[in-house]
């Protein structure tokens, strides 16, 4: 399988992500000469085309995953895998670009993910005190069912836990794709990021910063 990143043809996607992450972060003498204010400004830039390059490669995966045998790749859901826990979001690291303004959330959502049989329970709250604003389960493999947050609408969803730190949701709506959704967890376990996007503006992402709650 080779991925595209940028105008190379790649074999090994985590050399890839690891080579774009080096390039995004590359330092030259002209960034010294930059103001705090610039250099700020620049490595929200970087860490945003970061975010994207790994969300394309994880994403390709997927796509790789729903044509191919589900046995050869899924990944059973076990409790103990990091991505599953008691989410509580971080609002000053979380914003909604999705309409292009860098919107803030004036509330700190709560979201919980568990296994649950062959899948996953995904619950998210918009407030600690408030009632779910949904709550659904779904199977890891990787096919389309129809979305239960919108009974009656031509919306599905499917799911892939590729490794126990990620998991890929994919949204279609009217039989076409409308929605892409990473879930990650950092590597010691103690933040949770969700990324979505359209794929008509793939650039402008909603990032969700989370830390595990109680």
């Amino acid at each position: 399988m080779g991925i595209a990143i940028g105008r190379e043809n790649c074999y090994n996607p985590g050399r890839c992500m690891r080579h774009s992450r080096v390039i995004l972060y590359r330092k030259d003498r002209a960034a010294s000469a930059l103001t705090p204010s610039a250099k700020t400004q620049r490595e929200d830039r970087d860490m945003r085309k970061y975010l994207l390059s790994a969300a394309l490669v994880v994403v390709t995966l997927a796509v790789t995953l729903s044509s191919a045998q589900p046995p050869a790749f899924a990944q059973a859901a076990r409790s103990a895998d990091p991505i599953f826990g008691k989410w509580m979001m971080d609002q000053t690291k979380s914003v909604n670009n999705r309409r292009g303004d860098h919107a803030t959330f004036p509330t700190q959502h709560v979201r919980i993910l568990a296994p649950e049989s062959d899948g996953l329970r995904n619950t998210l709250a918009n407030s600690p005190t408030s009632a779910p604003e949904y709550s659904y389960s779904a199977k890891f493999d990787g096919k389309d069912h129809p979305d239960p947050r919108f009974p009656g609408k031509d919306q599905t969803l499917a799911h892939w836990h590729i490794a126990p730190d990620v998991i890929v949701r994919l949204q279609k709506t009217d039989g076409k794709t409308s929605e892409w959704v990473i879930y990650t967890v950092s590597s010691d376990g103690k933040m949770f990021t969700s990324i979505s996007w359209a794929p008509s503006n793939p650039e402008l992402q909603d990032v969700q910063v989370f830390t595990r709650g109680n």
